[in-house]
């Protein structure tokens, strides 16, 4: 038989052959795209759908990509050639892509499922992810095409340096704003104290937390200055809150007359006022024997610290009207000065 009709019979059966390689891949890439739907479908949402969720797709086009270059590779390479720095580079593309839809599934389940503070952070989490996989994956890629990355490594390396040193600010909120919302020391409608500053935290940002102070100023300040603060939270782990003042008498009044007084006075109010609550009983304490006058200690609990300063002015006013009843004063600090005559 001619050498050239034996070629013949061996490029055919290699065509025959390379067909049939191609259709059992077919078969494979359609069994897993199959497969995948059904244990999506039999799966609850969670991490595990999630999961075979995002790579179902790229594992059936590496199937199809993987069964084109074995063909080629196998039965057409005089025809096709086809390197398999090439493959590589496909593969590695591929599998940026399932790492890329494998971060967005994972970042919307898990973090965004943990807690409602943190949904928030996830568009900017998700950014940062897809950028760091989609850098990864090109330098893989260059790496696999025999391409020199030194110097796109080395820049690389300058610039976020140069980046982080430039917004190191804006970084340090951020973070903070990230651990603020992960501890949660307050939400939004507490009513906190932060750097000295009283007021209603109206929200809770990525960057900056803004409160409401109760003279109604919008106060925004930064996390880094939030989370290295002392934060007293009035809001937690009860609404109400328990307000101390300090009253003063004048020396020689009669303290238990002075005590009963001060026990009306904040009785009055409680009856005639919303701002109070009965979660803590109302106390009076004779605390000190100060430079111009007798101090007392009175306590009651205001129903809210947005009505502190109410309950206040309420107990204040009923001090002032018994006090004036019962003849009891009210000293104003006093000096004695003795003058001598020559």
């Amino acid at each position: 038989m001619p050498q050239s009709n034996i070629r013949m019979m061996i490029e055919a059966n290699d065509i025959f052959v390379g067909c049939i390689d191609l259709v059992i891949g077919f078969a494979v890439a359609l069994l897993v795209f199959l497969v995948t739907r059904l244990m999506i479908a039999k799966t609850k949402p969670g991490i595990f759908q999630a999961v075979i969720t995002a790579l179902g797709l790229p594992a059936v086009l590496y199937v199809l990509v993987a069964t084109v270059y074995i063909t080629i590779s196998g039965h057409f390479f005089e025809l096709i050639p086809f390197e398999a720095m090439y493959f590589a580079a496909i593969c590695i593309l591929i599998g940026t892509w399932a790492a890329h839809r494998l971060a967005t599934r994972l970042v919307n389940v898990v973090m965004c499922s943990a807690n409602e503070n943190m949904k928030k952070f996830c568009p900017l989490v998700l950014f940062i992810a897809k950028i760091l996989i989609w850098m990864i994956g090109l330098f893989m890629i260059l790496g696999a095409l025999a391409i020199d990355i030194t110097p796109l490594l080395a820049g690389a390396g300058v610039a976020g340096i140069a980046v982080a040193l430039a917004a190191q600010d804006i970084i340090g909120n951020i973070f903070s704003g990230f651990m603020l919302n992960a501890d949660m020391p307050f939400n939004e409608g507490d009513w906190v104290s932060v750097s000295g500053n009283y007021g209603q935290v109206v929200h809770v940002g990525i960057r900056s937390t803004r409160i409401m102070t109760a003279d109604n100023q919008l106060m925004t300040i930064p996390n880094s200055s939030v989370s290295a603060d002392i934060i007293i939270n009035y809001s937690k782990p009860t609404e109400y809150m328990v307000v101390h003042e300090t009253i003063g008498v004048a020396y020689g009044s009669d303290l238990a007359l002075v005590r009963q007084s001060l026990f009306d006075a904040i009785n009055a109010a409680m009856q005639k006022s919303e701002f109070f609550s009965n979660d803590v009983a109302p106390n009076v304490f004779f605390m000190e024997f100060a430079d111009s006058s007798l101090n007392f200690e009175i306590t009651f609990c205001a129903a809210s610290p947005s009505v502190k300063k109410g309950a206040i002015n309420a107990v204040n006013c009923e001090v002032d009207r018994i006090f004036r009843e019962r003849n009891i004063d009210i000293p104003f600090p006093q000096r004695v000065v003795t003058i001598v005559k020559e």
